[in-house]
């Protein structure tokens, strides 16, 4: 029945989830999908998270058409970030994203909104620099590193970042090239210290989601409305647990960190299996909505 039957207002969602973010003048955002097949059917949500102490929160998502097997169309990312830029009231926003999320209107978008971001490139994109045009792999040629400014690349004037790296690595990793609006000296850096982060925030949520977690992806529903109110039950579900988490850690003991340096359990699982606990336990349940909702006042709440 709430399948079928009751309707969504995703915005209000995206305002609750919005709540669980830190203090901050800025939002660091990635764009990453998420994508499985069911029968015949391609299943495939194009998702914007905000970094939230490693871990990002889902503030947006879309389900693609299904015949939409791979990339989204600069469309579908323009669409999505429009409905972010709503939810950040004016906040500053910084854009991490991989090779897939790359096109002359989407760019163009980007800088209109003076959205700072780091992209990644592909080796074959071409640039003019210096009145000449060549891939972005010929330009680094025999060389480790390059920086280059006033770049003419999808129609704009912007900054790229080259690297080689390892030559163990695979045929399309042996090329690190960053595409910016900012200078392209402190590019690389830039997006290999968030991307990491970037990256892990988006695996973070899809793991939780899917196989390791919620299992979202042996639902039987094929229907694309019914399936974006699936995901945003699995968004609150996984962010009430990650605050639930983060406030457990902060506030009454702290995760055990291993002798390799990381944590052994993350903020995602360590809140769920203490909401476990509270299901079973009723005074712990209690002492988890007390703590919940007095530690509220160490995140924003403005909301426009």
């Amino acid at each position: 029945m709430f399948f079928s039957e009751y309707k969504l207002d995703y915005r209000q969602i995206a305002a609750l989830l919005v709540l669980m973010l830190p203090k901050g003048e800025r939002w660091h955002l990635s764009i990453d999908r998420t994508n499985w097949q069911f029968g015949g059917l391609d299943i495939n949500y194009l998702v914007i998270s905000v970094s939230c102490r490693g871990v990002g929160v889902p503030i947006w998502f879309e389900l693609l058409e299904d015949k939409k097997r791979g990339n989204s169309s600069e469309y579908d990312r323009i669409s999505l970030l429009r409905q972010v830029i709503k939810l950040a009231g004016g906040k500053k926003l910084c854009l991490y994203a991989d090779r897939e999320f790359i096109g002359k209107d989407w760019v163009g978008f980007l800088l209109e909104n003076h959205i700072k971001f780091f992209i990644r490139l592909r080796k074959s994109t071409c640039l003019l620099w210096q009145g000449e045009t060549k891939r972005a792999d010929e330009w680094l040629g025999d060389g480790k590193y390059l920086v280059m400014d006033n770049v003419s690349v999808q129609d704009s004037w912007l900054s790229v970042a080259l690297k080689k790296q390892d030559k163990n690595l695979k045929k399309e990793e042996d090329y690190l090239i960053i595409l910016t609006n900012t200078e392209a000296k402190g590019a690389l850096a830039a997006y290999r210290d968030r991307w990491s982060i970037e990256a892990t925030v988006a695996t973070v949520f899809f793991q939780s989601i899917k196989g390791r977690g919620f299992q979202i992806e042996k639902t039987h529903l094929q229907d694309h409305d019914r399936l974006r109110k699936l995901m945003a039950m699995c968004a609150i579900a996984f962010v009430m647990a990650l605050r639930v988490g983060i406030i457990y850690n902060d506030y009454v003991k702290a995760i055990k960190v291993k002798n390799h340096g990381y944590k052994a359990n993350s903020f995602f699982r360590h809140g769920l299996e203490k909401i476990r606990e509270a299901i079973r336990i009723t005074d712990q349940f209690d002492k988890i909505l007390e703590l919940f909702w007095l530690n509220f006042k160490d995140y924003d709440h403005q909301f426009n």
